[in-house]
């Protein structure tokens, strides 16, 4: 069996890039901030579609200030 050591802090730094790589993805206007209307068009080009009430409910659950 190979033990492979893995750098932590080149790991996370790889995962923090990745993860703002996919946000600014989803922030098409590069404002910061996800909108529901980002989030949907996002969700439908990748095929998948949800309702209005669903991605609202998303975004509240995603939301520091539960708005």
């Amino acid at each position: 069996m190979i033990i492979r050591r893995i750098d932590l802090t080149s790991f996370l730094c790889s995962l923090i890039t990745d993860l703002r790589t996919a946000f600014d993805l989803l922030d098409r206007d590069q404002d910061g901030m996800v909108t529901p209307t980002e989030l949907q068009f996002m969700l439908r080009n990748l095929g998948i579609h949800v309702s209005d009430e669903l991605i609202d409910g998303l975004m509240k659950e995603a939301s520091k200030t539960g708005e």
